[in-house]
């Protein structure tokens, strides 16, 4: 078969037709669209018909469960197995994220690659792992998919705790999944596990040797939990050993930051087993609740706070000297969290995500500092770069335009701008 020429036209209403038969798994109907397009003069690649997010006919076919229709596109349309969508996405991301065992099987069966991943770094298997899809989560490893697997937000395993999928995350811990791994920004099971309120994947995870002491990101899993209402996860995290005197980022203890939301629950459970903090004028739970709210202390922690966020943007700006965009985006994380109103700390944290192709984080980033500084050239620049990794040229022309607008001349910002412009084009005329 040719492929489709630029300049066909095709019958109006065919385009959705020819998703609609394949989304409903309806052949005789797709059959007969078919029919009536092959009367004409030119042959054309059915693979090379999509969506405006770059999904064929299979695509489709395949996040509906229509395992029949996909082995026609295969088999007899010779449609690639292991096509990508924009978000580099195949045909097996679309089955596993509808839970369709047999699809699945299938499109593995025809050659599908189980160890794909898409422009975030995940698999399949990511995607079984945090909807909780135990069996299938089973099926992917047993057809050779890597239950250690790393990605932009970890492996499988973080997954699973960032959803609170226990009965997966019990799976993948008794095949040896490290519960003390970090993701590339230093998010560890146990945290995700809390940051999903799931006291069973705690448990489980604390079970498997997880450490209750682990320092990730800007805290501690017990600092964590000491600024949550329910004081479960502080019992839970005492129990398996974690340390209340170890501090985050900041400085703070967990007794504080129990103190800081008003926890009276957290602070009686704290108190006792908390190491005296010199700075307090008395040591009982009542001076603890009152200093820490006062004058004294606030400023004591704006002091330490504009401390931490110089030699977090400094060690930023260091690491992505040296291309370790990871390890910056951990950085600039820190400064934003204690100063969420600097927009070079934004835009530089877009940067990083953007260099990684990772352009949802990298968008939010930008259109905050949009947000924030919307008669900032850089700020334009950067949400045009965002929109560019997620391949929304047309976006990305009008944020570099309106950069453009803001900083004449700027021939970096110029070159974007045409570049954005020509692969709308193109990605406009080769799209049917």
């Amino acid at each position: 078969m040719k492929n489709i020429s630029k300049n066909m036209e095709l019958p109006p209403g065919f385009q959705k037709d020819f998703f609609e038969a394949a989304r409903t798994g309806d052949l005789p109907w797709l059959s007969r669209l078919m029919a009536e397009i092959e009367k004409g003069p030119e042959k054309i690649s059915y693979a090379s018909v999509k969506t405006c997010a770059g999904c064929n006919a299979l695509h489709l076919a395949a996040a509906f469960g229509e395992t029949e229709m996909c082995r026609h596109l295969i088999q007899n349309l010779k449609f690639e197995v292991d096509a990508i969508d924009d978000s580099g996405g195949t045909p097996l991301f679309q089955a596993v994220l509808g839970d369709y065992r047999d699809t699945v099987n299938f499109l593995i069966g025809s050659g599908a690659n189980v160890m794909k991943t898409n422009l975030k770094g995940l698999t399949p298997l990511h995607w079984a792992a945090e909807q909780g899809y135990t069996e299938l989560v089973k099926l992917l490893i047993s057809k050779g998919a890597d239950s250690n697997a790393t990605s932009a937000v970890g492996t499988p395993l973080h997954c699973a705790a960032g959803n609170g999928s226990h009965e997966t995350l019990k799976y993948l811990l008794d095949l040896k999944a490290d519960p003390n791994s970090l993701s590339p920004i230093y998010l560890s099971p146990l945290l995700l596990s809390m940051f999903a309120e799931s006291l069973e994947c705690m448990e489980l995870l604390l079970k498997a040797g997880a450490d209750p002491n682990g320092l990730t990101t800007d805290t501690t899993p017990l600092c964590y939990a000491a600024c949550k209402p329910d004081e479960k996860m502080i019992h839970c995290l005492l129990k398996a050993g974690a340390n209340p005197n170890n501090t985050d980022f900041l400085g703070k203890t967990p007794l504080e930051h129990a103190a800081l939301i008003g926890s009276a629950e957290g602070v009686k459970l704290l108190f006792p087993v908390t190491s005296r903090i010199t700075c307090y004028p008395d040591w009982n739970i009542t001076c603890v609740m009152q200093y820490v709210r006062s004058e004294g202390a606030s400023a004591q922690r704006k002091i330490k706070q504009k401390e931490m966020f110089l030699m977090a943007k400094e060690k930023g700006a260091a690491t992505v000297a040296r291309k370790d965009y990871w390890n910056a985006i951990y950085w600039y994380s820190q400064a934003v969290k204690i100063d969420p109103g600097d927009a070079k700390m934004l835009s530089n944290r877009s940067l990083c995500f953007a260099r990684l192709n990772n352009g949802d984080p990298a968008l939010l980033d930008a259109q905050s500092c949009v947000a924030l500084e919307p008669r900032w050239a850089k700020a334009h620049y950067r949400e045009g770069a965002a929109w560019k990794v997620l391949k929304k040229y047309d976006m990305a022309a009008e944020a570099f335009s309106r950069a453009l607008a803001l900083d004449p001349g700027n021939k970096e910002i110029e070159d974007a701008c045409r570049e954005a412009r020509a692969l709308g084009f193109w990605k406009q005329t080769l799209k049917v």
